[in-house]
């Protein structure tokens, strides 16, 4: 019995078809008594020193933190898994009156540093991380820190040794291949996440990808920037930029080998995070800012449909990144990530997930094949009935004057 449901469902995956509509078969229903299935965001980051950006993060499986003195005062109770911020490659001199282990490693720096008699930028040194005193000490003291605290784990920016081959590091480079000329940095970086990972920390690492098999010792990697990104205009404007779509699904080939590969050592999945510019819209009064809920909603769609964990950040204005998106349970996908003629669309056991190519004027859609029940569209906020015709806006960006993909979310109710 099992198997001919299972068959039915596959059945069922298959027969979706997406075709344009005219409005007149358009009818949403506004009754939302309906309970939507919800569950705990995946991952979220927040400003320590923002109340209500603490309380929003606490809903999320992860909360990335900020650094250990910006925890420090926080109550983590409410949170399933606070991690904090270090910047894996170095350390700043100035940070010697506050950090023991800095202090302890700038008076050792002969050996625990790559640069002990040049910075790059006037006051950062970088570590050796092949050095095994190092490695040990700060192992021991980050454990300490994250216990005493009462956070999960730690997110390492600059998790790959691609610093070293950029244009003004180049003696860098040149005094680790002098010190270990039969290693790579990042094995070394491979081997002290794996220590911290034995201690029973989580590690989330920002684009560790690039040198892949740092990916065994990882819990999660971070991709920034990867589908969308805020560029700024001028001091006061910036606007959304998109990557182009050929681009990002060339990338969701390689990090779904990736995952596949790492998964047997425990590499769960990577977090496409991005970032978005507030909307702009010109008025006869200035300019007025609201929250880019197309580019969250575009990202989301995206990343969900490539398998990934999305987040979006709003640098300019973070209460405008704030969104229920994290929270719909759609559980787990029925088909992988499909073309149809107007754009993409991936079904789920709770929700569907479209992609439309970039559409000018506003335009409607019936979805066939999808089961006999309400379904809640979440962009526009209602129930469609019956009938599963929806109603898809452009995506334009006023500021730029721009037309971009329109995403969709609809969500079976209970």
């Amino acid at each position: 019995m099992r198997w001919w449901v299972v068959f039915v469902m596959a059945l069922w995956a298959m027969a979706v078809d997406i075709h344009p509509n005219s409005p007149q078969k358009y009818t949403p229903r506004y009754d939302i008594s309906k309970a939507l299935p919800l569950k705990k965001g995946d991952y979220a980051t927040a400003r320590a020193w923002e109340p209500d950006s603490l309380a929003y993060a606490s809903h999320f499986r992860i909360a990335e933190l900020g650094g250990f003195e910006d925890i420090e005062p926080i109550d983590l109770s409410p949170f399933s898994n606070p991690i904090a911020y270090v910047w894996l490659a170095g350390f700043y001199k100035d940070e010697r009156e506050r950090d023991p282990f800095v202090k302890w490693a700038y008076l050792h720096k002969e050996h625990t540093t790559l640069n002990p008699h040049y910075t790059p930028n006037g006051n950062d040194f970088y570590f050796d991380m092949c050095d095994e005193e190092l490695q040990l000490k700060r192992v021991e003291y980050l454990t300490q820190k994250c216990r005493s605290l009462g956070v999960a784990g730690l997110f390492f920016d600059w998790a790959n040794e691609e610093f070293l081959y950029e244009k003004g590091f180049e003696p860098l480079l040149k005094s680790f291949k002098k010190r270990h000329p039969h290693q790579s940095y990042s094995s070394c970086i491979q081997r002290f996440l794996e220590r911290l990972r034995q201690k029973g920390l989580l590690i989330v690492t920002n684009q560790a990808y690039r040198n892949p098999k740092i990916l065994r010792s990882v819990d999660y990697d971070m991709t920034e920037s990867y589908l969308i990104t805020d560029e700024r205009l001028s001091k006061e404007t910036a606007y959304t930029r998109y990557q182009p779509l050929e681009e990002v699904l060339e990338y969701f080939k390689i990090l779904h080998e990736l995952k596949r590969r790492y998964a047997p050592f425990g590499f769960k999945n990577f977090i496409y995070m991005n970032y978005a510019a507030p909307r702009i819209t010109p008025t006869p009064k200035g300019a007025l800012r609201s929250s880019p809920k197309e580019d969250i909603l575009y990202s989301f769609v995206l990343a969900k449909m490539g398998g990934f964990i999305p987040y979006t950040e709003v640098p300019a204005d973070h209460s405008l990144e704030r969104t229920s998106l994290y929270f719909l349970d759609i559980g787990s996908a029925k088909t992988p990530m499909r073309r149809f003629t107007k754009g993409w669309y991936r079904l789920y056991e709770r929700g569907l997930l479209l992609l439309f190519d970039p559409l000018y004027e506003i335009s409607y859609f019936t979805i066939d094949g999808l089961p006999t029940q309400i379904v809640y569209d979440w962009d526009e906020e209602v129930w469609l009935q019956k009938n599963l015709t929806i109603k898809v806006q452009p995506n334009y960006d006023p500021l730029t004057h721009r037309f971009h993909p329109k995403a969709k979310v609809l969500l079976y109710g209970k």
